[in-house]
């Protein structure tokens, strides 16, 4: 018997994040760093809503200027 999907389960997963600043020497240089880890989250995440019978939409490195997301 298959269960019925509960409804949806949006994850958004930032790895990069980007925020800049000028160096000693004017140069524009990334002052955020990379987030590590955010792989293992995902796949722990994932697994559980869909044992939770949710339908899982997993979208990757999101900045603010995205829009509508569905």
């Amino acid at each position: 018997m298959k269960k019925a999907i509960r409804g949806r389960c949006f994850i958004i997963s930032n790895k990069m994040f980007f925020a800049t600043e000028a160096d000693e020497k004017g140069i524009q240089r990334n002052k955020l760093s990379t987030r590590h880890g955010t792989e293992k989250d995902v796949n722990d995440l994932r697994t559980l809503f869909l044992q939770l019978h949710f339908e899982v939409d997993v979208q990757q490195d999101l900045t603010r200027d995205v829009g509508t997301l569905f």
